[in-house]
């Protein structure tokens, strides 16, 4: 049965619904008017970072020039990310990707390279539930995905992320991006956060976030053998 929806997830969603509308998609009533709904927490991140940039409270903190250079870094159209995709039968569903990156255990049951899509499959071990990167199984996994993204061709574009609900692992994996592209800290969670199924909680994504410095350059250095030229310009 549904869990009771909090006021803290009615506020969440409330504000995922103005920035991404087609997330906010009531559960469908039938398997066959699941087939054309978008996973659950499905978002395109450039779209989300551009209404975050241009909201009030970071308008408030950061000067115009440094919103415009950020929202450049990843733009519109290029990374999505969301929940499993068992369901789906059409990749228009989430925006006609050409490369899924699936971080489950479980292998889509759909096979995705009939549509002209690379399909790549990275397992996180089961210590990533703490959030916890000293833990080597889930260090090792967060490295080796950033790695495997940071040598994709743009050609490779729009590159769907997801895991189960697409909010823990793959939460992990694109505040890793953000951050390497030298997005501020406080404006990962505020991403973070925009995933309102399934339980999501500030704290778990400042666990990873303090383990890693708030200097680009400097967290770079936890994730060797990165293509970070590449990477500097894939999503833009």
């Amino acid at each position: 049965d549904p869990q009771p929806v909090s006021p803290k997830q009615q506020q969440q969603q409330q504000q995922l619904a103005a920035m991404n509308p087609q997330a906010n998609i009531p559960p469908p009533k039938s398997p066959e008017e699941q087939r054309y709904i978008p996973p659950v927490n499905y978002r395109d991140v450039g779209k989300v970072m551009a209404k975050i940039l241009d909201s009030e409270v970071v308008g408030h903190a950061m000067p115009f020039e440094q919103r415009e250079t950020l929202k450049k870094k990843i733009v519109p159209g290029k990374l999505l990310r969301g929940g499993h995709i068992d369901f789906l039968d059409d990749p228009r569903v989430i925006c006609n990707p050409r490369t899924i990156l699936n971080l489950r255990f479980e292998a889509d049951r759909k096979k995705w390279e009939g549509y002209g899509v690379r399909y790549i499959q990275l397992t996180a071990g089961k210590a990533f539930e703490k959030y916890n990167i000293e833990t080597k199984e889930v260090r090792d996994w967060m490295v080796a995905t950033v790695k495997t993204i940071s040598f994709l061709r743009r050609e490779s574009l729009p590159l769907f992320v997801h895991c189960r609900y697409g909010k823990d692992r793959t939460g992990i994996v694109v505040a890793c991006i953000l951050l390497l592209l030298g997005f501020p800290k406080y404006i990962i969670i505020m991403e973070y956060l925009q995933s309102v199924e399934g339980v999501v909680k500030q704290k778990w994504i400042e666990k990873i976030l303090n383990e890693m410095p708030d200097d680009p350059v400097l967290a770079r250095e936890q994730f060797p053998g990165t293509n970070f030229e590449n990477l500097e310009h894939l999503f833009r």
